[in-house]
């Protein structure tokens, strides 16, 4: 098995990206979004479009906790934890925990290694951000946040 991560800076490319997993054919318990309740604060960024909202429905907290599936135990780790338990190196992790500080968005798949490609794509055409395109953005803007849930979450 491979783990496939992805970061977002707004609620609508997140949202793109579970849509363009399901079309894709993975499914909820393959599929992790960090920070934990991130699915609900999407959710509710959705109401504003419909977009993607039949794939959040599909990816939504419920099925995510069936046992014997990948995100069972999310719950229970922390980011770095459950990062590290999908083999992120250590330079990498603590970008994308950086990342989840300034409230962007991770997605996590895991899939077997022939289906990565397939993965990545997905959540690239849905407009991924790119981890070292972020670290340069955060030395220009030490301050830098993404203020997608003040906006849209109350």
């Amino acid at each position: 098995m491979r783990y496939v991560i992805a970061l977002f800076d707004a609620p609508a490319p997140a949202i793109a990206a579970l849509s363009a997993l399901d079309d894709a054919g993975f499914s909820a318990g393959d599929v992790v979004v960090l920070p934990s309740g991130a699915l609900a604060d999407l959710q509710q960024a959705a109401s504003l479009s419909v977009a993607g909202s039949g794939a959040l429905e599909r990816f939504g907290a419920k099925d995510m906790a069936r046992p014997g599936t990948f995100p069972h135990h999310v719950a229970s780790l922390d980011p770095s934890e459950l990062l590290r338990s999908c083999g992120v190196a250590d330079d990498v992790l603590n970008g994308y925990l950086e990342a989840l500080e300034r409230g962007a968005i991770l997605v996590l798949v895991r899939c077997p290694t022939l289906s990565a490609p397939r993965a990545r794509s997905a959540l690239s055409v849905a407009g991924a951000a790119d981890l070292e395109t972020q670290r340069r953005r955060w030395e220009a803007d030490p301050d830098l946040r993404y203020g997608w849930r003040q906006a849209h979450v109350h």
